[in-house]
């Protein structure tokens, strides 16, 4: 690895350069995390809503 005027980067440019990897990968997931949340909030309450619907049919079918 040699940068723009034919060295090689010390070790803490290459650290800085993980670390900033690291920071930008730490944020997308920190921006995911609420979405994923509200998406499993909203598919928990649609499963409620559908497997109600399902044991009341259930009831309704095996009532003489």
């Amino acid at each position: 690895m040699v940068n723009c005027h034919g060295l090689r980067p010390s070790f803490s440019d290459v650290n800085f350069a993980g670390i900033d990897q690291f920071a930008k990968g730490t944020l997308k997931i920190m921006h995911e995390n609420p979405l994923l949340r509200s998406e499993n909030s909203w598919l928990r309450g649609a499963h409620r809503v559908v497997s109600n619907r399902h044991r009341a049919k259930k009831t309704v079918e095996n009532q003489p």
